[in-house]
């Protein structure tokens, strides 16, 4: 799991690349797919999978437009906010 944590915002996102690829291939996606459905390069879909990179805010509103309300039910992504 990858997780990093946004100091003006205060918000940590946690990603869990293989709940990601899991959740892509239970859907019968293809990397492909994914990618000319969110406007996101192959290869960073490929890299979130892995969790070779860190996702961004713009990368996770892409992703849940192919994905929806399963990206984070899935725990494939998890948001929360810093306690004040």
């Amino acid at each position: 799991m990858r997780v990093t944590f946004n100091r003006d915002t205060g918000q940590r996102t946690a990603l869990d690349g293989e709940r990601l690829r899991g959740l892509r291939r239970s859907m019968g996606l293809s990397l492909a797919s994914v990618a000319s459905t969110t406007g996101l390069a192959l290869a960073t879909i490929s890299a979130l999978e892995t969790e070779s990179v860190s996702p961004s805010s713009a990368s996770i509103a892409k992703l849940q437009k192919i994905y929806g309300a399963a990206l984070h039910e899935s725990g494939a992504i998890t948001i929360t906010q810093a306690a004040p």
